[in-house]
């Protein structure tokens, strides 16, 4: 590739700009054989990334949105951070774009320049390559471009694998090269002549640059013509002994480097492997003599440290080893008999604690089958661990059942349909390889082997009369009549459909007569006990019908590229009725279990659910909002449970649980697997099960038991790349800072919010970070105020009585050129702190707040950004401070001219700290950042004293940039992706988490907000988007009785030393124990 023009890079850079809002888009890095990189910041979030615009590469095909999901997922610590992934069209042509970490250190490439490398050094590189390349193998993910230039070093020199930009998903046939994608001089045989990829075409890769590193010289730049071999037969050859070093070391390279595939080893075996090959040949000590940061899977650590040294042991004379040996077997042989005696009894005491141990484990989970389910199946789980026999199987599985968990069902190929029999005892599913699996359910009564139906080309439907009686419906037209129960039967076929694809088929409440729905527009009645009498077809389609589904009675639904139609059959030669609404083909219907709802969804994204009267006639129907405003891909399946609720699924795998009264209520979300697509789901009739199938082949079946979570209540506000949003008191208004102004929100019903005015800063003064209100409560004795910060280091003021016509009182000066990253008012509103980008922090008096008077200051506050300012509860004269220093400082304002550093918190180390928050009565504090934790302080002596108590054990350590209190116990955490959790922190000592973590937005959560007086809460997500959740449920859902209760039905639990003899791989789980 040329180098780029000076206007080609700025038209480049224009069009990521105007592709990418939310960053600021700065100076190209480089560029490299598949595009440009740029240097950016994120305007919300003041990240600094990477962003590389993908150039198109010879035969590839645009990545599936699947795809995409999976490669911007990717987290691991020797992986660079993929932050988003975008693709589309503009005037310039295709975009595809990669965000990702930053990082200003060397290469692999720079390092080495020609020489050799120290073996310690070049085995730590190859093990931490080697730990990212198997992570990714893991998501079906191969490179296809390892190489020096794109393994990285940071600042703590912790190898970071990059450009996984030319990355591919691996189809479940292998991967087949188009074109040459790669480095010649570092590609596998197989890839270099257009054979079948895979993982052991990346370890290839790997080798490759491990023999680069151990010998010093490069891989031949010669690219041998197309068809011949490669010129040099064993790669490996070259390969000679680093000075000292035994042979295990190259030894491993070669098996790396094997000409067929098959003899290579995967990327797990080759960092297990080189790992214990640098321990023998290096010394125990290997690792940190290498000076690479490594973070090893638990299985590769115990590889990389001998248990055996050798080095020590070499250098001992024989005699010595001989008498050692000599005296050992005198110790021996008097300690014999005690020793045999003693381990015979510890064994015996072993065996009976151990039984003991699985009793109660065992016995707990009985108990806390239907309290506690989460930890009945742990218990259950850890009983097994401890001792796996049929005892502790059936204990597990009988406990699984209980608690609703189900599972997973496996299968080959693309999976497009599934269901459910009536008595709820058996599922079906098939897809694309036509074949179709029956399950006895093992909660059902009939059980036994699955039973494979060959239907002979892809399965498109698939529908239950009764237990026994399945149909099935394909794209070769066939429509096939099983009786599941007749081992080796053949079907009947049921004519009509003359080969077109067969779409859609639906059993009405006689389990008699069957709906089929074909791509030409027929769609035919037909009784299944009269098999080859002449079906009817219903005529007023214009184009392939995608959906049918029965409602009570005879009220049939349809629907396909021209919309809905809903036909009342009970009047013979009636015309249907038009559903309007759907610009789109329509792609799902489905009726709710007593037929008063109908939900149609189509091929854009539109849901919309329509209440019907008993003659079938529907009302207005409501309309679903978005499920985000960056995906709103095509609803793929629908589905009500008997209690009403609606489940919509997603083609970019999102599967939503929807309120029965009010859809826009999303009471759980999920995603199917993996990024992968999810195509079909079914509600087993007992409501017990939801199953959903899509494109990874397999069934995942999930409990529909009601939760207490939090719900989306459809407020959906897009467009809106708000830094930071701020409640007023009463509830009903929320003001948001997005880029140069401060948008206010009416939301006082909050499943239709509306923008009542805007707030416009004066010209100059930047973008708005941070908002704060104070005085608008009632009894205040000044006026409500807003103020709003900016990257500028100005500050703004605003009256706000009347909300949709705000007044400005003063722009302020606080910090010139220097973001103010946050600011809050007091309790008594008469001062305003900020914290700025340089490390300041100043106090203001703002008694009059036209005219704010700065009273105090900490000119070093923190050594870097000042990220987070919050004062104490009323009459503490506290104030926390966090920053980019990995701090969190407690400072005395009592007297704000002469701020005074109470104490430092740094213990345990700390990462930058994104937020800080005191509980409700001021006595703990909560600190969370870049390391994903969230540490517990308990605060003494008017913040002289801080004490760690503890963390809360998240499941995940992504970035956490916001912390809230909703009411006095419940702290709601979120952060980096995509998801908001919830926790009881009651017991400061021992938080647990409310549920689930919940999902409202696609990218980081950058924001939440509680309306303290109303059960509400906001969430502004880097998607661009403002959420409204209701949270009712969950502050009901942890009455102070829950632990009592709890405790009087479970009595003691295993304690904490147990859990840990016997248990060691599951985290430690109180159970009410005194």
């Amino acid at each position: 590739m040329l180098a780029a023009s000076q206007e080609m890079v700025s038209a480049e850079r224009e069009r990521i700009q105007a592709a990418l809002p939310a960053y600021e888009v700065g100076e190209a890095l480089g560029q490299g054989a598949y595009g440009l990189v740029f240097a950016a910041r994120h305007r919300l979030l003041g990240r600094d990334v990477a962003i590389k615009h993908l150039l198109p590469l010879q035969g590839e095909l645009p990545a599936r949105p699947s795809e995409a999901r999976v490669l911007a997922s990717m987290n691991h610590p020797h992986i660079v951070k993929i932050h988003d992934y975008i693709e589309g069209v503009d005037e310039g042509g295709q975009l595809r774009l990669i965000v990702m970490e930053l990082l200003e250190k060397e290469t692999l490439h720079s390092r080495l320049r020609g020489q050799r490398s120290r073996g310690e050094f070049a085995c730590a590189v190859g093990v931490a390559v080697a730990e990212a390349l198997a992570y990714a193998h893991a998501q079906d993910v191969i490179h296809r471009d390892i190489k020096p230039h794109n393994i990285l070093f940071d600042e703590r020199n912790q190898v970071k694998v990059a450009d996984f930009g030319i990355a591919k998903i691996i189809p479940a046939s292998g991967g087949t090269v188009r074109g040459l994608t790669g480095t010649p001089i570092y590609m596998a045989p197989e890839q270099m002549f257009g054979g079948r990829l895979g993982p052991y075409t990346d370890v290839y890769a790997l080798g490759v640059v491990m023999r680069e590193m151990l010998t010093g010289s490069p891989p031949s730049a010669t690219m041998p013509p197309p068809g011949q071999q490669q010129p040099d037969p064993d790669p490996a050859a070259a390969l000679t002994q680093p000075a000292g070093a035994a042979r295990s070391v190259p030894d491993v390279v070669r098996r790396a480097l094997a000409q067929d595939p098959a003899a290579r080893p995967s990327a797990v075996e080759f960092a297990r492997d080189l790992a214990a090959a640098a321990a023998h040949t290096y010394g125990p000590d290997w690792i940190s003599s290498s000076g690479v940061r490594l973070h090893l899977d638990p299985e590769v650590r115990r590889s990389a440290v001998p248990r055996h040294p050798t080095s020590g042991w070499r250098a001992r004379p024989l005699a010595a080893v001989a008498a050692l040996l000599v005296a050992v077997l005198v110790v021996v042989v008097g300690l014999s008999s005690w020793l045999v005696t003693a381990l015979s009894d510890a064994r015996k005491e072993r065996a009976g604690r151990q039984a003991a141990v699985v009793g109660g484990l065992l016995a707990h989970a009985d108990r806390l089958v239907d309290s506690d389910p989460e930890l009945a199946i742990r218990l259950a789980l850890a009983a097994n661990s401890v001792v796996d026999n049929d005892e502790t199987r059936a204990a597990l599985q009988r406990t699984l059942t209980s608690t609703g968990y189900r599972g997973s069902i496996e299968h080959k190929g693309v999976l497009r349909a599934v269901a459910f029999s009536p008595q709820s005892e058996r599922i079906a599913f098939g897809g694309d390889n036509g074949e179709v699996i029956v399950e006895g359910l093992p909660w059902g009564r009939p059980g036994g082997d699955p039973i494979t139906l060959s239907h002979g080309a892809r399965v498109n439907a698939i529908a239950f009369a009764d237990s026994r009686t399945l149909v099935t419906a394909g794209e070769d037209g066939r429509v096939l009549l099983w009786n599941v129960e007749s081992a080796g039967g053949k079907p009947t076929e049921l004519l009509g459909h003359d080969r077109n694809p067969v779409r859609a088929i639906a059993f009405a409440e006689d389990k008699r007569t069957l709906a089929t729905a074909d791509a030409a527009g027929r769609v035919l009645l037909r009784d299944i006990l009269r098999p080859d009498s002449r079906p009817t077809e219903l005529l007023g389609h214009r184009g392939s019908v995608n959906a049918v589904a029965f409602g009570k009675g005879r009220t049939l639904a349809t629907g396909g590229e021209d919309g809905v139609l809903l036909w009342d059959l009970s009047i013979p030669d009636s015309q249907p009725t038009i559903l309007p609404g759907h610009e789109k083909p329509v792609s799902a219907v489905a009726f709710s279990a007593g037929g008063d709802s109908l939900a149609t969804a189509d091929r854009g994204g539109t849901t919309r659910v329509w209440k019907t009267a008993g003659s079938g006639q529907p009302g207005a129907p409501v309309v679903l909002a978005p499920r985000n405003t960056e995906y709103s891909g095509p609803i793929t399946g629908l589905a009500f449970a008997p209690d009403g609720r609606l489940i919509t699924v997603n083609e970019g795998d999102w599967v939503d649980v929807r309120d029965a009264a009010n859809p826009n209520w999303i009471l759980s979300s999920f995603t199917y697997d993996h990024g992968a697509s999810a195509l079909a789901a079914a509600v087993a009739p007992d409501g017990k099960t939801l199953a959903v199938a899509g494109e990874h082949g397999g069934v995942l079946l999930w409990s529909l038991a009601p939760d207490g979570q939090p719900h989306i209540l459809g407020g959906l506000i897009p467009g809106l790349y708000a830094a930071d949003m701020t409640f007023a008191p009463d509830g009903t208004t929320l003001f948001a800072a997005v880029q140069n102004t401060i948008r206010v929100l009416n939301v006082a019903d909050p499943t239709s919010p509306q923008n009542i005015g805007e707030t416009i800063p004066l010209n100059g003064f930047g973008t708005a970070l941070e908002t704060t209100v104070a005085g608008c409560g009632a009894g205040a004795t000044f006026t409500c105020r807003l103020a709003v910060s900016s990257d500028t280091g100005r500050f703004a003021i605003f009256d706000i009585t009347d909300r949709g016509n705000s007044e400005l009182f003063v722009d302020q000066s606080a910090h010139p050129g220097k973001a103010i990253h946050d600011m809050q008012f007091s309790d008594d509103g008469k001062l305003l702190v900020t914290g700025a980008q340089d490390g300041q922090v100043a106090l203001w008096n703002v008694t009059n707040p036209r005219q704010p008077v700065q009273v105090g200051g900490i000119p070093t506050a923190h050594k870097g950004a000042v990220r987070d300012v919050e004062f104490g509860r009323a009459g503490q004269g506290l104030l926390a401070t966090a920053g980019d220093d990995n701090a969190v400082r407690l400072w005395d304002v009592n007297d704000p001219a002469k701020p005074q550093e109470l104490s430092e918190l740094r213990s345990p180390p700390l990462g930058p700290v994104n937020d800080v928050t005191f509980s409700m009565d001021g006595k703990t504090l909560f600190a969370g950042g870049d390391d994903g934790n969230v540490w517990i302080w308990n605060i003494e002596s008017g913040g002289k004293t801080a004490t760690l108590m503890g963390r809360l054990d998240r499941e995940t350590r992504s970035p956490v940039y916001d912390l809230t209190f909703l009411g006095e116990d419940i702290l709601i955490v979120a952060g980096e992706g995509q998801a908001v959790s919830f926790w009881d922190v009651r017991d400061r000592r021992r938080p647990r988490q409310l549920g689930p973590d919940v999902a409202g937005h696609f990218g980081a959560v950058v924001d939440t907000n509680v309306a303290r007086d109303k059960a509400l809460m906001a969430t502004a997500g880097a998607d661009g988007t403002i959420r409204l959740w209701g949270t009712e449920s969950l502050r009901t859902a942890v009455p102070d009785d829950v632990a009592a209760t709890a405790c009087s039905r479970v009595g003691g639990g295993p304690g904490r030393d147990d859990w840990a003899l016997y248990i060691p791989n599951l985290p430690y789980r109180e159970t009410c124990r005194s």
